[in-house]
Formats: structure tokens, C-alpha cells, sequence
């Protein structure tokens, strides 16, 4: 487990906020992983919570976002109040969601975190390609790094941003679900997941029904 102090905490979306932190020297991951971050206010100290990384391996410090929730045990209220200067503790990297050829990615809310590292190695390697991304969230307030986003797909057909409590012109109404699925994946595609349980499971067994074997649809495990 390493210590690292934080370098910056920085809202970019609602209730949504990036961390940067000390990179320790050697430290590597693949992107789409996660790490336990662990906190040193007693009540937290054993009890380590899993958070994507969103930077990447030629960065010099390793970025999270994370988001408070209204029903958090107090952890991520805690995370989220912390300063540059404060330490906390991380373990090594894990996590199933890694790249494993074109696809089409589908989130909820702040499941898009291990994309966005995916992505940004994948812009650095010569861009998104034919992958292709629907991203659901309740408001547009809620979508984190929209911007970069859509530039990451400027030149993609296959990007969709669904909002299910705002609507609003441009994005698509409601949530991501089976017709979308039917109209969005195409043969070849390996189908990365990642939200909600629910959203995992229900998304995952459309995809088996549509043909798609279990090597092929990604989710954390």
C-alpha cells in the first residue's frame, strides 16, 4: 500500500469531483483499472473503497473521479472535503474492464470513469476508431467531461448521450435499452458495461440474447 498526497480536488460535474494525486515511482496500470483507496480518519482507515483510475501511465500522478452520493456512508462525503496536502493510501491496481479490441461502450453516470482512461490511451494510440459509446445519465449537469467527450468522438456516428429526468434537444430521451442496443451494435463489436448493478445485469443478458458470447460482453466481474 503507498501513501500519496493529494494535489488537487476539483468538481467537474454534480457531485462529481477529480482527484490528482502523487504517483509512486513504478506505479503502472491498465487502463480501465481500479484501485482501494483508503482514507486515515479512523472510522475509514480498514475500510478501502474502489475508485477507476482516469489517468494514464505517461501522466505524473494518477487522477480519480468520484462521485458523492445523497445515501453515502460518509466516505466519499469525506473524500470530497479533503485538501491538496491531505494523504491517503492505495493499494495496487485490479479490474476486468480493460480494452480488448473495438466495441461499443455503454454507461450510467459515473460507470463512463474506467472509459475515460480507455479512451484517452486510445486517442494517444490514433483515436477512437469505430468504437462507439452510449452514455446515460439523469441530467446534463450530471455528464462528466462531456467536452472532451464529444471531441473524443467528433468524427464518430456511434456516440449517444441519453438523459432519463431532463429533455433536452440534442440528446436522447430516457435510458439506454434494447432498441438502442439493436440500432447501436454491430457484429463484430466486443459490448464493455459499466453502472449500476441493475443496469449491469439487465444490459448484459440483451447482449446474450442478441448473440453476443461471454468473452465478448465486458464488465467488472
Amino acid at each position: 500500500m503507498d501513501k500519496v498526497k493529494i494535489i488537487s480536488n476539483e468538481e467537474i460535474a454534480n457531485n462529481v469531483r477529480s482527484f490528482k494525486v502523487e504517483k509512486p515511482k513504478g506505479y503502472r496500470f491498465v487502463p480501465g483499472q481500479a484501485v482501494k483507496i483508503f482514507i486515515e480518519k479512523k472510522e475509514f482507515r480498514d475500510d478501502g473503497h474502489p475508485f477507476t483510475l482516469t489517468s494514464l501511465n505517461s501522466d505524473n500522478f494518477l487522477e480519480f473521479f468520484i462521485k458523492q452520493y445523497p445515501e453515502s456512508d460518509g466516505f466519499t462525503k469525506t473524500l470530497h472535503l479533503s485538501n491538496p496536502g491531505d494523504y491517503i493510501f492505495i493499494e495496487n491496481p485490479f479490474g476486468s474492464i480493460v480494452y480488448k479490441g473495438t466495441g461499443l461502450f455503454l454507461a450510467a453516470g459515473s460507470g463512463i470513469t474506467p472509459f475515460i482512461s480507455i479512451f484517452r490511451d486510445l486517442i494517444n494510440r490514433g483515436g477512437v476508431s469505430d468504437n462507439g459509446l452510449l452514455f446515460s445519465n439523469k441530467t446534463f449537469e450530471d455528464i462528466i467531461l462531456y467536452n472532451e467527450i464529444k471531441k473524443m468522438f467528433s468524427h464518430n456516428d456511434r456516440l449517444v448521450f441519453t438523459l432519463s429526468q431532463e429533455e433536452r434537444t440534442g440528446f436522447a430521451y430516457g435510458r439506454i435499452n434494447r432498441w438502442m442496443l439493436r440500432r447501436y451494435m454491430q457484429s463484430g463489436d466486443k459490448l464493455y458495461i459499466c453502472g449500476p448493478k441493475s443496469f449491469v445485469k439487465n444490459l448484459s443478458l440483451i447482449a446474450y440474447e442478441f448473440g453476443k458470447s461471454e468473452k465478448d460482453v465486458i464488465f467488472e466481474r
